[in-house]
């Protein structure tokens, strides 16, 4: 039932979203973001449809064009959709830089950063997930910050830096554990105990594995 409501819900906001764009035509091209930044933590797939019903997405510019770069990556990373290149983040990270708000530059470094780890440029990623920390505002900190340590974590392992990689998921967990948020805890634990395998450190593997 939950799941039909859900689905209901987003078929009404993306219904909706389209009227108002039919009624206001490229003033409507704003709104339509703005609804698609609504919908983005619960409704990704929503969001997403949203998205990809701007016409003419290329002749968006100044902020717009730069909340729908970020916005369209981070529904696709966010869905699970592969991102091969940087091209489209880089659009809302160049924008963000030149501006003084600290919630948009922290997202596209983020951001930016998933699409560098998932092309597997760690160095690079490492870089954008450093530079995410720096400017991450307090209010943002319980959406993101244990999921930028525990991505930053993930490159050290990759990079074979594994006491980086230790310190760095054990920053994780404490964040989401203080945040009570038990999945996000159960992965870095476990991110923990793969390192500890790796290092051949078998008797602590099997007890963060454990405690996962």
């Amino acid at each position: 039932m939950k799941l039909r409501w859900d689905c209901f819900i987003g078929l009404f906001f993306i219904l909706s979203s389209l009227f108002l764009f039919s009624c206001q035509g490229e003033k409507g091209r704003g709104a339509l973001l703005h609804q698609a930044d609504e919908l983005m933590q619960d409704h990704p797939d929503s969001a997403l449809t949203i998205l990809q019903s701007i016409p003419n997405p290329e002749t968006l510019h100044g902020l717009d064009r730069a909340d729908y770069a970020l916005f369209l990556t981070r529904a696709k990373y966010k869905m699970g959709i592969y991102i091969p290149n940087d091209s489209l983040i880089k659009i809302a990270v160049d924008y963000y830089n030149k501006g003084w708000i600290d919630e948009s530059k922290m997202q596209a470094y983020f951001y930016r950063g998933c699409v560098y780890k998932d092309m597997r440029s760690m160095d690079m990623a490492v870089q954008d997930f450093l530079k995410a920390l720096k400017v991450i505002p307090k209010k943002s900190e319980n959406l993101y910050l244990g999921a930028i340590y525990e991505n930053l974590a993930s490159c050290y392992v990759d990079q074979n830096l594994f006491e980086d990689a230790k310190r760095t998921y054990k920053k994780a967990e404490a964040i989401y554990s203080q945040q009570d948020k038990k999945n996000g805890k159960a992965y870095a634990l476990r991110g923990i105990g793969y390192v500890n395998m790796l290092q051949n450190r078998l008797d602590s593997a099997l007890y963060y594995y454990q405690k996962a």
